[in-house]
């Protein structure tokens, strides 16, 4: 995940659900789960057989300290790839 916690992401499947994710932390930190793959496998279990349309990160931007986007991790990479389909990744920068 984005080294920014206050990000939330979510995956629009093509039937048009959505489904919802966000980073989760442990105090072993191999095993922290990003919001990326957190959203897919929650779509995955939910709806199986419907591909993903479109992976949203929306990042909370305070005082517009971001100015590019961030990609996802190398781990969410693969976990991407290994959905076999292509789909977007948008990134909305929501500024407070």
């Amino acid at each position: 995940m984005h080294p920014i916690h206050s990000s939330r992401l979510a995956v629009r499947l093509k039937d048009g659900s959505t489904y919802a994710g966000c980073n989760q932390e442990n105090a072993s930190y191999p095993l922290c789960m990003c919001g990326e793959r957190v959203a897919l496998y929650n779509a995955a279990v939910y709806s199986p057989n419907v591909a993903p349309e479109t992976l949203a990160i929306v990042i909370k931007n305070e005082k517009k300290a971001i100015t590019t986007p961030v990609s996802p991790c190398g781990a969410c990479r693969q976990v991407i790839a290994e959905f076999e389909q292509r789909f977007k990744i948008r990134f909305v920068f929501i500024d407070f």
